[in-house]
């Protein structure tokens, strides 16, 4: 293990702590994860965008997603099964991972290893991105409620092997803050409208 994924472990570790504090506080979904990407970035992660993505309980919309990048804070957004962009959203790398069931999947955007076999992936690495990651953490066995996290970074070389041990733990324990969260923060009858720079699917 380098010096780089050393440190990363050890500040990682905090962030852990922090996040199980906060499990026990009403933080508004939108702010513990915009806090959760600008803490990731400041302890050396390449995090250039980030996306939160989960079921919610409304009776307009199926899904919210808190998308946030570097330089523009976090956006919501709110998703409906005949909504626009939906054929966008069935050719993505989210609706592989469901369908294919995959708790993790990675493509590099730059380099010999560049695999852009999404539409997104391509508007990724024009964003300047590098690697692009997904997990996925379920609430139930039957993976109809969860968190599904992605990660785009924009450091040349990407994320490390130990990076990516990081963030998959952190995804997890980010997913059993917001489980307490996530239905009575967006059971709303009067829906918080779309950013018009919010892309209203989940990517």
């Amino acid at each position: 293990m380098d010096s780089q994924d050393i440190a990363s472990t050890v500040l990682g570790g905090t962030i852990g702590e922090w996040l199980a504090e906060e499990a026990l506080h009403d933080s508004e979904p939108a702010a513990l994860y915009t806090q959760l990407c600008q803490r990731l970035r400041g302890i050396g992660m390449p995090i250039l965008r980030g996306q939160a993505a989960f079921r919610i309980l409304h009776p307009l919309y199926d899904a919210s997603t808190i998308t946030w990048t570097a330089g523009k804070g976090a956006v919501v957004g709110l998703f409906r099964p005949d909504g626009e962009g939906q054929e966008r959203f069935r050719r993505g790398p989210i609706a592989h991972a469901l369908a294919n069931r995959l708790p993790v999947l990675r493509r590099r955007l730059t380099g010999e290893t560049a695999l852009l076999d999404f539409p997104d992936l391509e508007e990724f690495r024009a964003m300047g991105g590098t690697d692009y990651l997904l997990f996925m953490v379920g609430f139930d066995r039957a993976g109809q409620s969860g968190v599904i996290c992605s990660w785009l970074a924009d450091r040349a070389a990407g994320f490390t092997d130990g990076e990516i041990v990081q963030l998959r733990r952190i995804t997890r324990e980010f997913s059993i803050s917001m489980k307490s969260r996530i239905e009575p923060a967006w059971r709303t009858t009067s829906p918080m409208p779309i950013s018009a720079s919010a892309p209203a699917r989940p990517c």
